[in-house]
């Protein structure tokens, strides 16, 4: 099985220029892990030596040479255990998380004394972070995991005081398992930029990486026009993997993983990674955005909406005019501080605008607002999932349901059961201006980068799954 690490950078040095990142085969007898394969059973191990040690960072990436995984702790680290974990606070709890997919997870075995440990093992990248009792641990005993596509482990604590982990076990089949659901294979797909190209962009087997670019012209402030469009559409950027490869100027769709896949009821997970300087940093401005485009089963754009279709998330800083009252468009559909939001029929009183994350509740939970739900825990990522049913699709983020459209693609009297295939997969990050007249000569001026080197964030694979119903 093919690896790379994915997330390694995005604590020292967003995705350094120049940075070379190789494929690597999961079972080197020279990793990081200690892989020994018995059949089509293989166990790794991490100790002791494995761990960031003494005076590391609360916060921070186990790199090898095969995986990449994070940790985020409120306890000093020791040279003496692989990790010291424990919670800041409710929504914030100690946790070790691989972000290099580990196709078939079968079990771990945690040697650790103190408080509760729990391991939660899924298939796509943080997709559950609210542990029940069957997801506690009990020291030096193998927990065995159901379903075959588990490629994700989140092993976590809720407690306030030390729990020490001196030892971490893991067996896993690794027949691509959760690689048969990712949808790009890197050198496959036709790849452009989203809206505006990023830098230090690294196309991966297990994800996408980039740094954002800002520029006068390619931020939320910016005027002027590009192209046929005003320069502000170009805040998006980011990276955008096409359903097919290109073969000259023809779409082929027979060579990419999922290029012939048609449906008319499925999900798209995508799990996103902020970078933690930025996400922790409460003065610093982020807005993630993956979009999934669909077209018809023939490749068509859909004829009521004479465009693809795009399913669209929102999640951060408002992505137009995080301060307030300087937005050029003159539009009054825009918030302070960080939230989900979605740009909706109604949305912020508009035909179609972005609702108000304080006034909007999450669907189903009319105490839960989408700035709350965004709030539920205070993590860098976010698992975006994308669920088409019929005429209809909804969007869960983090395990809350926070939009749903009906006849989302067609009029309801002109659907008769068609199916749809996917065209695109839009992985964005928002371009900031610092919103400051810097030379005095007006609004016009407003348009320099907040932050001129950008910031990181990577996006796993997408997964593309049949659901049957």
């Amino acid at each position: 099985m093919e690896r790379k690490k994915i997330f390694v950078s995005l604590l020292i040095g967003i995705l350094t220029i120049g940075a070379v990142i190789a494929y690597r085969t999961f079972g080197g007898r020279d990793s990081f892990f200690n892989v020994e394969a018995e059949k089509y059973l293989y166990t790794s191990s991490l100790n002791a030596q494995d761990g960031p040690g003494s005076g590391a960072s609360q916060s921070g990436m186990i790199d090898t040479d095969i995986v990449t995984c994070y940790y985020s702790t409120n306890s000093d680290l020791t040279n003496d255990s692989l990790l010291v974990l424990s919670a800041t606070d409710a929504k914030m709890p100690g946790v070790f998380l691989n972000l290099t997919v580990i196709n078939g997870l079968r079990s771990v075995n945690v040697e650790f004394s103190g408080g509760t440990l729990y391991a939660i093992a899924t298939e796509t990248c943080f997709e559950r972070f609210i542990p029940d009792s069957e997801d506690e641990l009990t020291s030096e005993v193998t927990k065995t995991f159901s379903g075959e596509k588990n490629g994700y482990l989140l092993i976590m604590t809720n407690s306030l005081s030390d729990v020490t982990i001196d030892s971490v076990i893991i067996q896993y089949y690794c027949s691509n398992e959760v690689d048969a659901d990712f949808v790009y294979a890197p050198g496959v797909n036709n790849v452009t930029g989203s809206r505006s190209w990023a830098q230090n962009v690294y196309l991966e087997h297990d994800a996408i990486r980039f740094q954002t670019n800002p520029t006068e012209t390619t931020n939320n402030y910016s005027s002027g026009t590009y192209a046929g469009h005003n320069n502000y559409w170009y805040r998006f950027n980011g990276v955008t993997p096409s359903n097919y490869a290109l073969n000259g100027e023809v779409h082929d769709y027979t060579a990419t993983p999922h290029g012939e896949f048609v449906s008319d009821c499925f999900e798209v997970i995508i799990t996103v990674m902020v970078d933690p300087t930025v996400f922790y940093d409460p003065a610093a401005w982020y807005c993630v955005a993956p979009w999934v485009a669909l077209a018809t089963e023939e490749h068509a754009i859909l004829p009521d909406a004479r465009n693809y279709v795009w399913m669209q998330s929102y999640i951060g800083n408002d992505n137009f005019d995080p301060i307030g009252e300087l937005n050029a468009l003159g539009r009054t559909d825009t918030y302070e501080g960080r939230f989900f939001t979605n740009f909706a029929p109604g949305g912020g009183g508009y035909e179609w605008g972005f609702q108000d994350p304080d006034e909007t509740m999450v669907i189903g939970d009319e105490e839960t607002t989408l700035r709350e739900a965004y709030e539920a825990i205070n993590l860098p990522f976010f698992n975006v999932r994308f669920f088409v049913y019929h005429n209809s699709y909804t969007l869960f983020i983090n395990g809350f349901e926070v939009y749903h459209e009906d006849d989302a693609f067609y009029p309801a009297g002109n659907y008769t059961g068609q199916e749809y295939c996917l065209e695109r997969f839009e992985l964005q990050a928002v371009n900031y201006g610092d919103g400051v007249d810097s030379d005095g000569d007006g609004p016009d001026t407003i348009a320099s980068p907040r932050m001129p080197g950008g910031y990181g964030v990577a996006y796993t694979n997408p997964i593309v799954r049949q659901v049957i119903i």
